[in-house]
């Protein structure tokens, strides 16, 4: 890397100065996102709000001036003789007067479902989402669309390293930094106008991540005028969609208006047991005041209750027949009914500013609000059997290492079970066991004499709530301060208060809950303390039904500011920036339950965790000409940790994780662009790192481990499992090129080679609640492991073809490899190796069996894949008099071979017993095979 860098330093020794001018005017309609550039250089910008642009030091010389709109693509051609006299008004550009289709960009772009953990509380896989218009950058749209099928990462790195706005309003969680991109699914009509950036290169709105920014203009001003009715079926995530979207375009008075709604819906996705109902409603209205001012209103949400898919076993695959097995599901009353149900609805409203006294600086203000619900359904269960038909002590692979010929007989009733009240969940025998359990609960809820009797549930289904209220004020601005330089700027202040907490959403036949903890029942004799397994000390046998909170109930309170700067030069043959950004976070803890466990530190506020952090960057680019250029950018500084990952055990107490500091962030990366009439190509290598990470994860395990003194020792309980100095590297190389073979036909190549690696030996440590036992710490010699962020290689090789009767048709053939299992850090220590189970004081304690030591230390990897992609469709454009009406058909079908094999990701389960290495199997996620999308749309 110090090599490569060198290198481009070099080249940048020599400097050809020129005559140069700025290229300056404004769109019409009036609109932002344009991407205006001169055809065959790199000399090009995007419009702001009000339609200006400028592109500044270009050489003197004739040109073609592009205008290319996200929706049409190239809207506008116009020759452009640069010289020394052009002024900000000469150019007016008229959108729409090129000869192409005028189509939407979903009508000539594929359309992917958001995977199941792209949806979960982590965030999932940072990414361009497909549910959004992707760039029209070659690499961008691999990314989006051809890679997403394999859950890829770009640069393997997760959503809190790219800075994601929508109408001047940041997205990004607070608590994880994660992008929950299924908040404004189904509104694709809205988010077309955006401003892409990958990597660490300059951004108007933002100083951006190591993975770049997003920044999407949703206003109602900025919609074209147009009412357009779509159709969609698909046999993905949902089998049906139905949208209709209506913008008025600048109204006499300065108004605007854009609606938008959507219903998307199946009974059964592709995976069984799943289904999906889902509403998405957008509405904004602008008022132009004056010349230089605008505000708009804008209010969306996508509300959805879908039925999830889950991770399986190979077993478990093989034993159902079912490549899609999907242990979430089982039957009741002739109907399919999942346990793992998300229901989310957290509306959006965002008030927004744009003020641009003059056509050089623009100043956009938005004051958001984020609320609503969040919550996933799971089994809870007291003094039962685990329900999940695939848990490890019911298979076949586990039972066999006591009784072979019982391990047998449960393999062959896994393979025969067709009623499927075996391999799927039983829901008929948990009413039952609910139904016989008559019991009765004296001083319930704290009350000396108040006696609860009935049917006392062994079983409930709870729904695992993320309630969140989010409000913000962010403001930046842009301004071209001269000729050659610009400054931007901006700052923010985020309020948010994520509630945390468990209800009761479903008895199964019960009468009544006890909320006491189930693993620590057990040692209330062992403590001596009758109070230890209360959940709520301040209402001892607390009595909760349908509808209750129970088990936890916290608060996440996280406040942040932060104020940037970036400063630009653009000369005849350099472009140099250089950007700082200086942040606030304060977190805490609010506890509203009293724990038996922990009654001194698990109510109220806890301590605030305050961080003051900095981030850098700067960076280079030299124009050897009109067609090739060089640069290099670099990114340093630090930001505070993430509140999830904080604290040891935030559900039930506030004790910080030991240690706990900034990560540190670094990261470079340089290249070679080049751009001629029928040639664009990109090279850019990559380096990244993240430092002093911390994780933390909460598990159940059941074990009883000898101490080496003929003494056994309960270790049963809820675990939570602390690592800390955890660092990340990324490094790579991204390749990108299209050629533009004849007139219509093009051909399209990207891909990626990405080493992505833990890079420290972190330390970690296990805390058993029940017993409150601290582990010794231990080192986990997981450096040069890979991290498990997606497919680390991936290519794609396209072909496609617009005709002149407007039809058009895309094959892609992709491959994926170097994808990796999420290693449980545990059993890559030295206690995994003794065999004694506990830390070995001599050699002769470590297994000394190399085979048996790579089963336990060895990391898994994927099989890589191939897959084939098609799209395709047909506008047609019918002449009614005072506005034309456009229809669109479009078909695409991902995974055209139907790949069956290829696995998007894994994990090892946070479990391990020393003495049975394959008790706790490895869980996968199946890539989908081969679906469909086919949609018709009609617009006037």
């Amino acid at each position: 890397m110090r090599i490569f860098i060198c290198s481009i330093l070099t080249l940048f020794s020599v400097v050809a100065w020129g005559q140069t001018a700025d290229v300056r005017g404004t769109v019409n309609p009036p609109s932002a996102g344009v991407r205006v550039y001169l055809e065959g250089t790199d000399y090009g910008t995007y419009t702001n709000a009000e339609g200006f642009f400028l592109i500044p030091a270009v050489p003197t010389g004739e040109y073609q001036l592009i205008a290319e709109t996200p929706d049409v693509g190239v809207s506008a051609k116009i020759p452009v003789n640069v010289t020394l006299s052009i002024l900000p008004t000469d150019l007016r550009i008229e959108l729409g007067n090129a000869a192409a289709p005028d189509v939407q960009a979903e009508d000539v772009i594929p359309t992917i479902t958001v995977t199941e953990m792209d949806n979960d509380n982590t965030g999932g896989a940072q990414n361009i989402s497909g549910m959004l218009t992707a760039s029209r950058d070659v690499y961008a749209n691999a990314a989006a669309f051809n890679f997403s099928t394999a859950r890829f990462r770009i640069r393997g790195l997760r959503a809190e390293n790219t800075q994601f706005l929508i109408n001047g309003a940041p997205m990004n969680d607070l608590e994880s930094g994660a992008v929950f991109w299924s908040a404004w699914g189904g509104l694709n009509d809205m988010t077309r106008l955006q401003q892409i950036n990958i990597g660490i290169q300059p951004m108007a709105f933002s100083l951006g991540g190591l993975g770049g920014g997003t920044s999407i203009d949703a206003r109602a001003g900025s919609q074209r005028r147009q009412l357009r009715v779509s159709y969609a079926i698909s046999n993905r995530g949902y089998r049906h969609r139905a949208m209709a979207t209506w913008s008025s375009g600048l109204l006499p008075g300065g108004w605007a208006i854009a609606l938008s709604g959507s219903h998307r819906w199946a009974d059964e996705g592709y995976e069984p047991g799943t289904s999906f109902k889902g509403w998405s409603y957008f509405a904004s209205i602008e008022k132009k005041l004056g010349r230089t001012q605008s505000l708009t209103l804008t209010a969306f949400s996508a509300p959805i209750v879908r039925g999830r898919g889950g991770a399986a076993s190979e077993e478990a695959r093989e034993l159902s027949g079912q490549n899609y097995y999907n242990p979430n599901w089982g039957w009741q009353n002739g109907q399919k009914r999942n346990v793992s149900v998300q229901n989310v609805h957290q509306p959006v409203i965002i008030l927004t500013h744009v003020w641009q006294p003059k056509p050089t600086f623009t100043m956009t203000s938005s004051l958001s609000a984020i609320f609503g619900r969040n919550g996933t359904s799971a089994f809870n269960w007291q003094d039962a059997a685990d329900p999940r038909p695939d848990y490890f002590r019911n298979m076949p692979s586990a039972i066999s290492m006591t009784d072979p010929v019982q391990a047998l007989q449960v393999a062959d009733a896994w393979r025969n079970d067709t009623d499927e009240n075996l391999r799927q969940i039983n829901w008929a025998n948990l009413y039952n066991v609910n139904r016989n359990s008559f019991e009765t609960v004296t001083d319930a809820n704290g009350i000396e004499g108040n006696t609860v009797s009935g049917n006392r549930a062994r079983y409930l289904i709870e729904e695992r709530r993320f309630d969140s209220q989010k409000y913000n004020f962010n403001t930046y601005f842009e301004s071209a301060l001269t000729d050659n330089m610009s400054l931007n700027g901006g700052g923010s202040y985020q309020w948010c208060k994520i509630s945390n907490f468990s209800v009761v959403k479903d008895l199964l036949g019960a009468d009544y809950w006890l909320d006491v903890d189930r693993f620590t029942v057990q040692d209330t004799t062992a403590n001596g303390n009758t109070d230890f397994y209360q959940n709520d000390l301040d209402n001892p046998n607390k009595v909760v039904r349908e509808g209750d909170r129970f088990g936890y109930d916290f608060d996440a309170n996280i406040r942040k500011a932060n104020i940037w700067g970036q400063l630009g030069f653009s000369l005849a043959h350099w472009d140099m920036f250089v950007g700082a950004d200086f942040s606030y976070t304060s977190f805490w803890r609010d506890g509203h339950l009293r724990n038996g466990r922990f009654p001194n530190n698990s109510f109220g506020e806890s301590e605030k965790q305050n961080f003051l952090n900095y981030m850098l960057k700067g960076g280079v680019t030299y124009k050897i000409n009109g067609r090739n250029y060089l640069f290099v950018s670099g990114m340093y500084g630090n930001r505070a940790p993430f509140f999830r990952n904080a604290y040891v055990s935030p559900r039930f107490r506030d004790q910080v994780i030991p240690n706990l500091s900034d990560e540190i962030v670094y990261g470079v990366e340089g290249g070679y662009q080049l751009r001629t009439p029928f040639v664009r190509a990109k090279v850019v290598g990559f380096f990244s790192r993240i430092d002093d990470q911390a994780l933390v994860r909460s598990f159940f395990v059941d074990v009883i481990q000898d101490d080496g003194d003929q003494n056994e020792n309960d270790n049963s309980g809820f675990v939570n499992y602390i690592m800390n100095n955890i660092d990340h590297q990324h490094m790579g190389i991204e390749l990108a090129a299209e050629f533009k073979l004849t007139n219509g036909l093009t051909l399209r190549a990207a891909g990626t080679v990405g080493q992505h690696i833990y890079a420290s030996r972190p330390q970690a440590l296990l805390q058993v609640d029940e017993n409150q036992t601290i582990s010794e710490t231990r080192t986990v010699y997981i450096r040069n492991y890979r991290l498990p962020n997606g497919p680390q290689n991936a290519y794609t090789l396209g072909l496609s073809y617009n005709a002149k009767e407007f039809w058009f048709a895309n094959v892609n053939v992709n491959y994926f490899h170097n994808n990796w299992i999420e290693p449980f850090p545990d059993r890559r220590t030295l206690e995994a190796l003794s065999t004694t189970g506990l830390t070995p004081e001599f050699q002769e304690q470590i297994i000394d069996n190399p085979a048996q030591i790579q089963q336990i230390i060895g990391q898994s990897q994927l099989p890589g894949g191939f897959t084939l992609d098609f799209f395709g469709g047909k506008s047609w454009k019918f002449e009614t008099g005072e506005r034309d009406f456009f229809l669109n058909l479009n078909i695409g079908v991902s995974n055209l071979l139907n790949n069956l094999s290829l696995r998007t990701g894994g994990f090892e389960q946070f479990r391990f017993d020393g003495a049975s290495k394959e008790l706790y199997p490895i869980r996968t996620f199946s890539a989908f095979g081969a679906t469909y999308f086919v949609s018709l749309t009609a617009r006037i």
